[in-house]
């Protein structure tokens, strides 16, 4: 629930930041100004459909960090490679600039920063805490077979203050 609230502020912030670039900054023109709530809010539900389709939000408690990204950077160019067709054929319909095709670009990049930023930092606190000792768990182990012994004995090699 967490992921996906703050996916929502990430994907929209970077919305906001593509927004300002595209209609306020006055570096591209535009004949109509484009509405901002409504494109804002279905542009989010599009990424959590992506999102959910390529299971980025699965439990990733065993997967690498690096996995992770490595996913996230697939379902982003996807995603992104999907909205550049649909401007593109929006563009080719309204006899529209180019210009908003590379601003796709520039939008894919900020909403790939700011995500995999986020999801780094999330999975990197629970990490250090763990590290430090907070919300660890004592464990029993049970048996007298060779993997029990190998297993207490690498517990047994840990110091204390990580363990606590």
């Amino acid at each position: 629930m967490v992921t996906l609230a703050i996916d929502f502020v990430m994907v929209n912030l970077a919305f906001v930041f593509y927004y300002w670039i595209r209609v306020k900054s006055g570096w591209f023109q535009y004949s109509i100004e484009p509405e901002f709530i409504l494109p804002m809010f279905a542009v989010y539900f599009y990424w959590l459909l992506c999102y959910a389709f390529f299971a980025l939000y699965r439990s990733w408690y065993a997967q690498s960090r690096l996995d992770e990204l490595l996913t996230l950077f697939r379902t982003t160019v996807l995603g992104a490679l999907v909205l550049f067709f649909l401007i593109f054929i929006d563009d080719s319909a309204n006899d529209s600039r180019a210009n908003s095709r590379l601003l796709i670009f520039v939008y894919w990049s900020m909403v790939f920063s700011l995500v995999a930023v986020r999801r780094l930092t999330v999975r990197a606190i629970p990490k250090r805490l763990l590290i430090a000792g907070i919300g660890a768990r004592n464990t029993l182990i049970v048996g007298w077979a060779q993997k029990a012994f190998q297993l207490c004995d690498r517990f047994s090699s840990i110091p204390p203050s990580v363990i606590k």
